[in-house]
């Protein structure tokens, strides 16, 4: 299940990315939060495909094969 062996690596983007921000102690900026809103998409993504089966979806509606 290629859904399943992507989940640790979603999981970790956002982990790494917070845990960068947290500890540079700066406030942070709009483009902080579109990269972890676009790290919680992913994440999203491989989740949806884990609950319907399928592979995960690079863009929405396109599957990877």
């Amino acid at each position: 299940m290629t859904a399943a062996k992507n989940l640790p690596e979603a999981m970790s983007g956002i982990q790494d990315t917070l845990r960068t921000l947290n500890d540079s102690g700066h406030k942070y900026t709009s483009d902080d939060i579109a990269t972890l809103a676009a790290l919680v998409g992913s994440l999203a993504n491989v989740v949806d495909a884990l609950v319907h089966d399928e592979d995960v979806p690079s863009e929405k509606g396109v599957a990877i094969r």
